[in-house]
C-alpha cells in the first residue's frame, strides 16, 4: 500500500509539471486545445489526490487481496505519465 501512495503523490507531481507546462504553452499561444490539456491534468490531479488519501487513511477498510490490483493503477498511471512527458519535453 505504500508504494501505490507513493506512485500516487509522484504522479501527482508529474500532473502539476504538466499544468504548469501546459498553461505557459496556451499564455504564450492561446491554443485553446493546451487549455483543455490544462484542465484535464487538473483533474487528473484532483483524482490523485484523492486516491492518495484514500489509500493513506483507508488502509484498514481494503482486503489484502485488492492491495495488488490498487498498486497496479498506480503503476499503469504513472507509466502513462511518463510516456506523456516523454513526447512533451
Amino acid at each position: 500500500m505504500d508504494l501505490a501512495v507513493i506512485f500516487s503523490v509522484i504522479n501527482a507531481g508529474l500532473l502539476l509539471y504538466f499544468i504548469s507546462l501546459y498553461v505557459g504553452i496556451y499564455r504564450d499561444r492561446k491554443a485553446m486545445y493546451t487549455l483543455g490539456l490544462a484542465a484535464f491534468a487538473a483533474l487528473m490531479l484532483f483524482q490523485n489526490a484523492l486516491t492518495a488519501f484514500s489509500y493513506a487513511t483507508m488502509t484498514g477498510y481494503f482486503g489484502e487481496a485488492v492491495l495488488p490490483f490498487l498498486f497496479t493503477m498506480s503503476i499503469l498511471q504513472f507509466g502513462a505519465l511518463a510516456i506523456l512527458l516523454r513526447v512533451s519535453i
